[in-house]
């Protein structure tokens, strides 16, 4: 994060949620000096317009997903994402044009990717806009049910 500030120096890191690592975080925060960009965001109830209203870029850096529900919430809404290509789950999301994989433990490229979505606002839209379409089309409620019903049905008959 360090360097995205250093290049970026208005954007923020906001992490949501609770986690064990949260007294790691604030000590890795303090010891950086960097209360000023990156801040800790908890437990939001009203998560989905705090993410549409403020976020530019989601990222997920996960090393091991079953299926990343963050990043199919932030697809939905249209944010332009990043994800660590981990064993399961972002792949089968992003695709080819609706973000942006990189390889797990790739600070570099990780740091490309952001900037990418960053510098070029235009594709980063689009990115959003196609991954809001995957999410509509695919991965609706109805759409969901739908295959579920399907799978138990295909799973049952065997």
């Amino acid at each position: 994060m360090l360097e995205i500030h250093k290049r970026y120096p208005l954007y923020k890191l906001k992490i949501f949620g609770e986690g064990p690592e949260k007294g790691s975080l604030l000590r890795l925060i303090h010891d950086n000096n960097a209360e000023n960009y990156i801040e800790l965001m908890g437990n939001i109830s009203d998560l989905e317009n705090v993410l549409y209203q403020e976020t530019r870029v989601f990222v997920m850096t996960s090393d091991y997903e079953g299926f990343p529900n963050a990043l199919a919430e932030a697809m939905a809404m249209g944010i332009p994402s990043v994800s660590t290509d981990c064993p399961t789950g972002p792949k089968e999301l992003i695709g080819e044009k609706r973000g942006i994989l990189v390889p797990c433990n790739s600070p570099d490229l990780l740091f490309d990717a952001i900037s990418k979505l960053i510098d070029y606002p235009v594709e980063a839209l689009e990115m959003g806009k196609n991954a809001k379409e995957f999410v509509k089309d695919n991965l609706s409620a109805s759409i969901t049910v739908e295959k579920l019903l399907e799978n138990i049905t295909r799973i049952t008959k065997e």
